[in-house]
């Protein structure tokens, strides 16, 4: 599983230290965490922001950074995973 958001807060790309920070400060009467299941593949829809951006960077074929709210983080995409397909074509292997 992955979690997505600890009290609103989107936490892509967070570090497990900063995750228990947050998590030790949090109300002890309600934390309201955004889970996601991960199958090993799976479809992500995204969407380009203002700047025409989805919000990550690639370096051969896998995601190197997340941009903080972005579109790539949002939707549950995690550095060190690999694009396979873009739009349909599969993209293994491409410059």
């Amino acid at each position: 599983d992955q979690i997505l958001q600890i009290d609103g807060k989107n936490c892509a790309g967070w570090n497990i230290e900063k995750a228990k920070r947050v998590l030790k400060k949090a109300s002890p009467e309600k934390i309201v965490m955004v889970v996601r299941d991960r199958p090993f593949q799976r479809t992500v829809t995204m969407h380009k922001d203002s700047s025409g951006h989805v919000g990550f960077v690639i370096k051969r074929g896998q995601i190197t950074s997340l941009a903080r709210d972005s579109s790539a983080a949002r939707n549950g995409l995690l550095t060190k995973h690999y694009i396979c397909e873009v739009n349909g074509q599969n993209v293994i292997g491409l410059k």
